[in-house]
Order: C-alpha cells, then sequence, then structure tokens
C-alpha cells in the first residue's frame, strides 16, 4: 500500500457469494470488477443495511460521503453490512462496519494491496505455503472462550485485523499513509438504564423482537424460519 500510485482498481478475488476484494494499481488481471475514475467515487456494499424499513443502497452511502456526512448517516443505520469505498480523487480507501459488526470485515495492509475480505483465511500472510498464526489470539481463545476474542481488533492469523462494529477505516493510497479509525456509533456508558423487574424487562423484550419482526417481514407473504442451536 505504501507504494500505490495511480488510479486503483478493486479486484474481486474469490466467489461471488464472498465479499473478498484487494486495492491495488492497475494490472492485467480479468477479474477485474470495475476502476475508478479519477472523480467518482465507487462502493461495493455486502449485505442489508436499513433506515426503518426502508432499504439503503450504494448510492445513499456515496451520496453521504460526497456530502461529508458519512458518520451521521451511518449512525442511523440498522442490519447487518460492511462496504469498501475506494475515493481516487482524494487518495482514500474507506472500509466500513456496522454499528454491532454482525458481519465481519477483515483487512491487511501488505506490499502495495490493502486486501480486504470478510474471511481472515483468505487474506492470511503465508511462508512456505502455510498461513502464518497469530499464536496469542489462538492461546486466549483455547485457554477462555470466544466472547474472550469476540470483536478484537485482532486475528487469528499475523497482520489480519477487523474492522470493529461502530467503525470505518480510511486507507490512504498514497505512500507513507498510515489507516485511520473513525468511530461513528457506541454504546453510552452514561446512558441511564430502565429501573425495572425481570418480567418486565422479559416483556418489553417480547414486544420489541415482535415489532422488529413486523417492520421487516413483509405481509402477505410466505415466510420461513432457520433455527440455530438446541
Amino acid at each position: 500500500l505504501v507504494r500505490l500510485t495511480g488510479i486503483p482498481t478493486v479486484t474481486r478475488l474469490a466467489e461471488p457469494r464472498l465479499f473478498d476484494f484487494r486495492v491495488s494499481v492497475p494490472s492485467a488481471q480479468p477479474s477485474v470488477v470495475s476502476q475508478t475514475s479519477q472523480n467518482t467515487p465507487q462502493i461495493l456494499l455486502s449485505g442489508t443495511p436499513y433506515q426503518g424499513r426502508q432499504r439503503v443502497e450504494e448510492a445513499d452511502f456515496l451520496t453521504a460521503y460526497r456530502s461529508g456526512k458519512l458518520s451521521d448517516f451511518l449512525r442511523g443505520l440498522e442490519g447487518g453490512f460492511h462496504a469498501i469505498l475506494v475515493d481516487s480523487a482524494a487518495g482514500l480507501a474507506v472500509l466500513i462496519a456496522d454499528p454491532f459488526g454482525l458481519k465481519p470485515l477483515f483487512y491487511r495492509v501488505g506490499d502495495s494491496v490493502c486486501w480486504v475480505s470478510s474471511y481472515t483465511s483468505l487474506i492470511a500472510p503465508r511462508s512456505g505455503g502455510k498461513r502464518l498464526v497469530h499464536e496469542a489470539m489462538v492461546l486466549r481463545y483455547a485457554f477462555a472462550h470466544y466472547s474472550a476474542i469476540y470483536g478484537d481488533e485482532e486475528s487469528f492469523y499475523q497482520d489480519v485485523r477487523s474492522v470493529p462494529g461502530g467503525s470505518y477505516l480510511e486507507v490512504p493510497l498514497n505512500a507513507g499513509g498510515v489507516p485511520r479509525r473513525v468511530t461513528y456509533w457506541d454504546f453510552d456508558p452514561q446512558a441511564q438504564l430502565l429501573k425495572i423487574s425481570e418480567k418486565e424487562a422479559a416483556e418489553t423484550y417480547l414486544q420489541l423482537v415482535k415489532e422488529s419482526v413486523r417492520q421487516k417481514v413483509p405481509s402477505g407473504q410466505p415466510n420461513c424460519f432457520s433455527l440455530s442451536g438446541g
């Protein structure tokens, strides 16, 4: 990345179902999705973001970015999603995670390339044909629990980091640029929690779940459900 020059291209690296791209200098690879122009930002979105019951599209992200109100825009979104935005004119790539980090987004900055994927193993560095494991993270998982590493910026592989939920990462596309993390949403530690009984809390939670489902599931159409665990 530090030696990246010219107009970057966004290249799909894996199956279409995977969100797995890299930002690199132009090359003759046949898998190039599209190439940015000097003045037109480009965004690749995976997932389903909503504002209330209205689905948000890629064009909405670009509008917010151009107006300089990306953080305000992201703060009002719901759902699981992640995105990569490339602005050649500004020499910047923006890696965006949803507020809760429901859809993981990982990256690795290497020599003239920024690898971005929803799977750590696909972008892990290799030596002798083997992926380089981050031993400290593996030990934390082995001796503790998944919750001990969930949401951590580091991953099971060396140099592969995640974009935390509620934030986006600005990756400069110029020599010597240092990625900058911007937090657009977080829990308010000063927020006053309602002092209600456990029964009232359970009833309130049930009503919130029902209302959430009512808003998101179209009426008059057959529905199906996927059960996990138990």
